[in-house]
């Protein structure tokens, strides 16, 4: 079975945006409570700081979707990277998503390539 990409592409493009509404409300009840809007901007701001702009375009790097990964937990269906690109910079936030009520969520947010 593919994994749905769907809401890690919509997280990209939100952080893209600049809208840590809309991808605050793309998280599990759990990860919600974590990380804050202003917690993903601050993420988000502290990571490109030393480039020369915005994030100018979120991309999913096909080759790092997966579907079975050593920190897999119960209810998970897919791990995904985003990267994240503007001048002087292409960084990334790797997303865990979870089936939480019948949707697909993030469940765990890292950020910065590897």
């Amino acid at each position: 079975m593919a994994v749905n990409t769907t809401i890690a592409e919509q997280f990209g493009h939100a952080i893209t945006r600049c809208d840590y509404l809309a991808a605050h409300s793309l998280l599990s009840e759990r990860a919600q409570i974590i990380h804050s809007p202003e917690r993903i901007k601050q993420s988000v701001e502290k990571m490109i700081a030393a480039g020369d702009g915005p994030i100018t375009d979120a991309e999913l790097v096909t080759e790092c979707i997966l579907e079975d990964w050593p920190a897999r937990q119960e209810g998970d269906v897919g791990y995904v990277y985003v990267a994240l690109v503007g001048d002087g910079f292409c960084e990334a936030v790797a997303v865990t998503l979870v089936r939480e009520a019948d949707a697909i969520r993030i469940r765990q947010l890292e950020w910065g390539r590897p």
